[in-house]
């Protein structure tokens, strides 16, 4: 039995990469979450079963947020660009790479290498900065530099720390995944394999997700935006249908809820026999509060007055989760 758990200390600091800009306010440098790691290959539960308080889903929204403030930074200098994939996925990445992304061979160790596959529209300024929040770019200071587009180029290449793969479309990014959840099996590896994929036509997979069934693969776990609403939780959508009706477990969430991707999770690794498809019901350039909610937020100019105010929008959020964070270490309020 192992165990082992790590604090972060709250701080403010300014954050410098990008352009030589200087990134002030109440910021975090690397992030490290507290976890209750029972035995070496499950870092998500424990062998009884970890128990998630307000306290950790406080620590990763505060993770999806700051990515968020960077992401809007970045963009505003360029101009513009795709405020969607920015913004909306933000909570999604501070899930998997705060907490099922080894980050260093100390981590390796304990729970093991899980794998990560994302299609090339998530390798965006917020990856980037998830990854550089959570220590994963440390060794690696020029690819916090770099253009954008340079940098989706190297995660293509695999030379991205976190990221084990980046696919051009849905089909190839859904068979790779595929391919490294049944190779950890033949390896007799307990790990898992986390595919964020950009949405598309599940038409040109559909042989792929059979075969994910019929092989069992039951450490694959594939989530999918999809911007339809909500709705009852014991409805699924077209896309979630496709996947129950080719043989995979589906779980509909909201996909700005850090406790329910985690909760998720979890609850995918009590199942087995089928793989796990996580349908995220997302906001379109959500947390930007010039572009959320926009049909065409992709490809939106912005303006420094507009950049401004997001800033400042997301400022003060940041400053509110810190606040509520500090007021449960200081034993002001229970964590739950």
């Amino acid at each position: 039995m192992l165990e082992f758990s790590a604090t972060i200390k709250l701080k403010d600091s300014i954050h410098t990469w990008g352009k030589g800009q200087r990134m002030e306010g109440p910021l975090l440098g690397s992030v490290e979450l507290v976890r209750g790691w029972r035995t070496i290959n499950c870092g998500w539960c424990g062998a009884n079963g970890e128990i998630m308080g307000d306290e950790n889903h406080l620590r990763l929204q505060l993770l999806a947020d700051r990515a968020r403030r960077e992401a809007v930074r970045e963009l505003g200098e360029l101009g513009g660009g795709d405020y969607d994939a920015a913004m909306a996925p933000a909570e999604v990445l501070a899930v998997i790479l705060g907490y099922g992304i080894c980050r260093d061979q100390r981590e390796r160790d304990l729970i093991g290498q899980n794998r990560f596959v994302i299609t090339r529209r998530y390798a965006s300024s917020t990856l980037r900065s998830v990854l550089a929040f959570r220590g994963f770019l440390d060794g690696v200071p020029d690819l916090l530099t770099m253009p954008l587009p340079a940098f989706t180029a190297e995660c293509q290449r695999g030379r991205v720390p976190g990221v084990d793969l980046t696919a051009d479309t849905l089909p190839r990014g859904l068979s790779a995944a595929l391919g490294m959840a049944l190779a950890l099996r033949a390896d007799r590896m307990d790990h898992d394999v986390y595919a964020l994929l950009e949405g598309g036509s599940l038409e040109e997979t559909l042989d792929t997700l059979r075969m994910a069934a019929q092989m069992h693969a039951d450490r694959l776990m594939v989530f999918l935006e999809d911007r339809t609403p909500l709705g009852n939780r014991h409805d699924l959508s077209a896309v979630g249908c496709r996947f129950r009706d080719c043989g995979w477990q589906v779980q509909e969430l909201n996909g700005h809820s850090v406790k329910e991707i985690r909760a998720a999770i979890y609850d995918s690794r009590m199942m087995t026999g089928k793989p796990h498809a996580m349908i995220l019901h997302t906001v379109a350039g959500k947390g930007c509060i010039f572009a959320e909610g926009l049909a065409d937020c992709r490809d939106k100019k912005t303006t420094e007055s507009l950049t401004r105010s997001a800033l400042l929008a997301l400022d003060g959020k940041i400053r509110e989760e810190m606040a509520e964070l500090e007021a449960i270490l200081n034993g002001e309020k229970n964590s739950q």
